[in-house]
């Protein structure tokens, strides 16, 4: 039973801090159209995820962040619109 949960924290921490690296280059994206810096986002936030992939803190962190910006896009989406 421990070894799923830990292959599942470290897939879930990896994912997540690949969202939330996606996420925090969107705007700078969005605002040049040049969309290496969501490649950039993309690759450094998979790093840092696959670095840190054992760490329980590391995981919660990562799920605030992007729940957090993903609730700060949603909104300013709804705002533009």
């Amino acid at each position: 039973m421990d070894n799923k949960y830990s292959q599942f924290l470290s897939f879930a921490t990896i994912l997540l801090s690949t969202i939330t690296g996606i996420l925090v280059t969107l705007p700078f994206a969005m605002s040049s159209k040049n969309f290496v810096f969501i490649l950039i986002g993309l690759l450094l936030g998979a790093l840092s995820g696959y670095k840190r992939r054992n760490s329980r803190t590391f995981f919660y962190i990562a799920l605030f962040s992007s729940m957090t910006l993903s609730t700060i896009l949603y909104f300013q989406i709804i705002k533009a619109s």
